[in-house]
Order: C-alpha cells, then sequence, then structure tokens
C-alpha cells in the first residue's frame, strides 16, 4: 500500500511540474514579437548596445533575435536576462 501511495505522490509531483513549465514556457513564448536590447563586449574592453526583434521561442534553448538595423541574427538565452545583458524595450 505505502508503495501505491509513494507512486501516486510521484505522479502528482511530476504534474505540478508539468503545469509549472508549461507556464514559463508561455511566458517565454510571450517575448515574440517584443523589442529588446542586447549588451554585446567589443575588442578593448568596450560595449555595444544594439536593438533587435524577438522572432522565435525555441523551448529548451532560448530565442532568437533579428537587429533592428542589420540582417545580424542574435541567440538570447534566459541567462542573458538574467545577467541585465538584454532586456525588453517598452
Amino acid at each position: 500500500m505505502e508503495a501505491i501511495e509513494a507512486v501516486v505522490a510521484l505522479v502528482k509531483e511530476r504534474d505540478e511540474l508539468t503545469e509549472t513549465l508549461d507556464e514559463y514556457e508561455d511566458w517565454f513564448e510571450e517575448l515574440v514579437g517584443k523589442r529588446v536590447s542586447i549588451q554585446l563586449p567589443t575588442k578593448k574592453h568596450k560595449t555595444k548596445f544594439v536593438n533587435a526583434v524577438i522572432t522565435e521561442f525555441i523551448p529548451g534553448e532560448g530565442w532568437e533575435a533579428h537587429g533592428e538595423d542589420s540582417d545580424n541574427v542574435y541567440e538570447i538565452k534566459f541567462i542573458d536576462f538574467v545577467k541585465g545583458e538584454v532586456w525588453e524595450i517598452k
């Protein structure tokens, strides 16, 4: 009986984690179409800022953004937002 209860508890926990993951992915997908500023390192320890539009969210990888003033494509990871190297332009 204890084994069945343990399995049921694990299934409930897995379902809760799946719901949380789905919620986060929905939030991440909402960034598609948003304008962002990206901080890029350059030579001689200088910093360059570029504006881009997020065009795609790739689950498990991050976002793809296209430069507003160029044909450059940027790959953005969640950690880039956390570190303050990418932010949404309101």
